[in-house]
């Protein structure tokens, strides 16, 4: 009888043991899902989170193609775009979650920002955030005209562009003031 409980202690133990520390629990728990694309004639920015992963894809103009540019159409093609990836760890998702949860990006109202007038020129920025199943896409129309961003959508922005400048550093083997 003793070797059965002790079986059965060893075994509950053993169990409890493979219990996932708590941030694995926030890893699986919270599906996070961000992106930020810009695009004009002689720019072009993509980052994402999503899968765990951070995505920059981006148009670096090497051959100086763009410089006179003068057409209202891309100066660039799909084949000019770069990427550069990493993966994300917990805390950073942590860390990314919780900023999205505090910004009030979530609770904006509405989804169109910046210039109303559509048939007024303007360049388009779209922030797509997903968080525990809450899906905001969200529009801001630049011009020198327009109203600001709200606040929290130029924060997301900011912090998505602080991450997609330390991967690049990272992979081309710049000096990184971290993010």
């Amino acid at each position: 009888m003793k070797t059965v409980y002790m079986t059965l202690l060893a075994l509950v133990l053993g169990l409890a043991g493979c219990q996932p520390q708590e941030s694995e629990q926030m890893f699986n728990k919270t599906p996070l899902t961000l992106r930020y694309q810009a695009s004009a004639e002689a720019a072009f920015t993509d980052i994402r989170v999503e899968d765990r992963v951070l995505s920059y894809t981006f148009f670096r103009d090497k051959d100086n193609r763009c410089t006179q540019w003068f057409k209202s159409t891309p100066c660039w093609t799909v084949d000019d775009l770069e990427t550069v990836t990493r993966d994300l760890d917990a805390s950073e998702l942590e860390a990314l979650s919780a900023m999205v949860d505090s910004s009030g990006i979530l609770t904006l109202k509405g989804d169109d920002f910046g210039e109303s007038d559509l048939r007024r020129r303007a360049y388009t920025e779209t922030l797509t955030v997903n968080l525990d199943g809450v899906e905001r896409v969200l529009r801001y129309r630049s011009m020198p005209e327009a109203e600001e961003k709200p606040e929290a959508f130029s924060l997301l922005e900011k912090v998505l562009q602080d991450y997609a400048n330390a991967l690049f550093s990272e992979k081309n083997g710049e000096k990184n003031s971290g993010v």
